[in-house]
């Protein structure tokens, strides 16, 4: 269990900090725990992050890269607008229904991030990095004359909405109905809006 790959203490640090608040929950995670499970000491780890709270917001920014680099992964700047949209679909249901860890600990960091307002602005600038990627994949499908005119700011923020919403629902109920199903769904009905027939 990893979010980030490089070998190095700020990445052990981030790595730690995504166990603590797997096994302990947000609310239990201290500088000492992240330190211990880190392996290294706690002057150490405040050289690196000043304050719990930055920590938080790298790995925030660190998390939503990660989502980001995995669109990109799926497809190449020459795919077709329809292939990059089921990328970008396809990379939210897999980080609800695959990363699960990585899942909880997003919603723990942005339930504590609604009262902070440094943490908020880290959301809202990378929630805007990320509709950004699914509008300009709209824009280019609309350029192209493959997608209708519609707006790309509402249809990519429902998207993030749904991921979130669909995936605390299904963890709530420990994955007690059909992801995909809904997924399917959902998919098939913003295509269904943003394809031209």
């Amino acid at each position: 269990m990893g979010l980030v790959v490089e070998d190095s203490n700020k990445g052990r640090i981030l790595n730690s900090l995504l166990q603590c608040i797997v096994e302990e929950g947000i609310c239990n995670v201290t500088m000492r725990k992240i330190a211990e499970k880190a392996d290294i000491n706690l002057g150490s780890l405040h050289y690196y992050f000043k304050s719990k709270e930055n920590i938080f917001i790298e790995f925030i920014q660190r998390l939503f890269e990660t989502f980001i680099a995995d669109i990109e992964k799926r497809c190449r700047p020459s795919d077709s607008p329809e292939k990059k949209l089921d990328a970008f679909f396809e990379t939210g249901k897999r980080f609800v229904a695959r990363q699960k860890d990585l899942f909880i600990v997003f919603v723990d960091l942005w339930g504590v991030s609604i009262r902070n307002s440094a943490m908020q602005r880290i959301f809202i600038e990378w929630y805007e990095k990320l509709s950004l990627e699914m509008e300009e994949i709209i824009q280019e499908g609309i350029e192209k004359g493959v997608f209708n005119n519609v707006s790309r700011h509402t249809l990519s923020v429902s998207f993030i909405a749904f991921v979130e919403g669909i995936g605390l629902h299904w963890h709530m109920r420990n994955g007690s109905f059909d992801l995909n199903e809904h997924f399917e769904i959902m998919t098939e009905n913003l295509k269904k809006i943003i394809l031209k027939k």
